[in-house]
């Protein structure tokens, strides 16, 4: 029986020692970066960042185009090391060029914002092009979205619509939102709503922020079903609660009563500054008329004011602009010297999201 076991292990063992060498040979991963991935998984027992890094580190020095982009990624954020964003981009950028299409997808990403240098949308459809082909899911979208757009390539409706299906295919909740949107507006083909809200569906229970805002639209205008208020409001509040800017301020306008939502001064006003904290320039405006009327608010001028101030540095449509310009000007003319310097010190303080949060001690304890 013990050598009948021991032949058993005896053949497992050679078993893992031919695979070993076929593994390294089929696999695109170096030695140096199947190491540092399993001392990143736990493979060798806990998690160990600090030697996942080290041979990263290893692996990159010697070029290996999958080490460079993880050791770019934890000098990038600092991971585990010190931020070093110039030797990072440069990882990012041998990794790129070796073609490995992680790190093209990220060079492109910093061409679409202009980070580091002027926006080069004509560069990032080319770096996503690379990384499409090889089938990042990712990738696709982004292609799609330039495709839809004509931004940085000639529009191509058709185009879009094949990106977005195949990064749909693999999953990719952005993909499907994208699909799901050319669908809606029947851009390139037969428009089909039922369709695109089925679609929308499936991406929002993957929680794609933007699926669950456009539900809430679908909702509220009655489009792919009859119009529910209610359903509207919670497809809204779960985009707003994954911080959708465009979602909290809805949020403010239906809890104001509008479009039949239900009046709640308190729950419009925490809408609004939720939307306001991240630069929304109406909500802002709103959250001024708001608070020198009182409305969700505790009533105060000084304050009122000072958010308005906050709010005409911000681009505004001119037909906003200009009469909350002259509402300024009025409301400030009866103020006392002490209250404008109070208003000049509050403007300073809700220049920074972390002062304009502060309003949320203002709201009012019920709606």
């Amino acid at each position: 029986m013990y050598r009948r076991l021991a032949l058993i292990l005896l053949a497992c063992f050679a078993l893992v020692l031919i695979s070993i060498p076929v593994f390294f040979v089929k696999t695109s991963y170096s030695p140096a970066t199947l190491i540092a991935s399993a001392y990143q998984e736990g493979i060798f027992g806990k998690p160990d960042p600090a030697k996942a890094t080290e041979w990263f580190r290893y692996a990159a020095n010697k070029g290996d185009p999958i080490s460079e982009y993880q050791l770019a990624r934890r000098l990038q954020y600092g991971q585990g090391v010190e931020i070093d964003t110039v030797a990072a981009r440069k990882l990012f950028t041998h990794s790129a060029d070796q073609g490995y299409a992680p790190a093209q997808h990220f060079m492109a990403l910093l061409a679409l914002a202009g980070i580091d240098e002027p926006q080069d949308f004509v560069k990032a459809a080319h770096l996503l092009s690379l990384a499409a082909a090889q089938g990042h899911a990712n990738s696709r979208v982004e292609l799609g979205y330039l495709y839809r757009s004509g931004t940085g390539v000639k529009q191509d409706l058709a185009r879009a619509f094949e990106l977005a299906e195949k990064a749909a295919a693999q999953g990719n909740d952005r993909g499907i939102t994208l699909l799901a949107t050319i669908y809606l507006f029947g851009e390139g083909i037969p428009q089909d709503q039922k369709k695109a809200i089925e679609l929308l569906q499936q991406a929002a229970e993957l929680g794609e922020d933007q699926a669950e805002e456009m539900l809430g639209g679908a909702a509220l205008n009655g489009i792919g079903s009859p119009k529910n208020t209610a359903t509207a409001l919670q497809w809204y509040t779960k985009a707003a609660e994954h911080g959708r800017e465009n979602a909290q301020f809805v949020l403010g306008l239906l809890y104001s009563g509008q479009d039949g939502g239900p009046k709640d001064d308190r729950l419009s006003s925490h809408w609004y500054l939720q939307a306001a904290l991240q630069g929304h320039a109406v909500s802002q405006v709103t959250l001024a008329a708001r608070l020198d009327n009182g409305l969700g608010f505790s009533k105060n001028k000084t304050k009122a004011c000072a958010m308005l101030r906050v709010a005409l540095k911000q681009d505004l449509p001119d037909n906003i602009r200009q009469p909350m310009q002259q509402q300024l000007k009025t409301e400030e003319g009866v103020l006392s010297s002490q209250q404008l310097d109070e208003v000049a010190s509050l403007e300073i303080l809700y220049s920074t999201p972390e002062g304009m949060k502060q309003l949320e001690g203002d709201l009012v304890k019920q709606g």
